[in-house]
């Protein structure tokens, strides 16, 4: 999982609630941007469905809604 130049690992999990994604640091986003804080506990980003996501929700740590990032394809 990449943020502009930070790399983040994760692992893909399976709860109750479905399939999610575990990063390795908190992800979020704050002031309009994507934020990777290595200091604080991660949370689960849930995907929008479990065959073929095409996007992830990710909290706004600033009391705004949430963000969805939507999957690109790199080639």
């Amino acid at each position: 999982m990449r943020g502009g130049n930070e790399a983040v690992s994760y692992v893909i999990e399976r709860d109750k609630g479905g399939v999610y994604v575990l990063p390795k640091a908190l992800v979020s986003v704050a002031s309009n941007r994507l934020d990777i804080d290595r200091s604080a506990y991660p949370l689960k980003l849930r995907l929008d469905r479990e065959r073929d996501p095409s996007s992830i929700e990710v909290m706004d740590r600033s009391n705004a809604p949430s963000y969805t990032f939507v999957r690109r394809n790199l080639r």
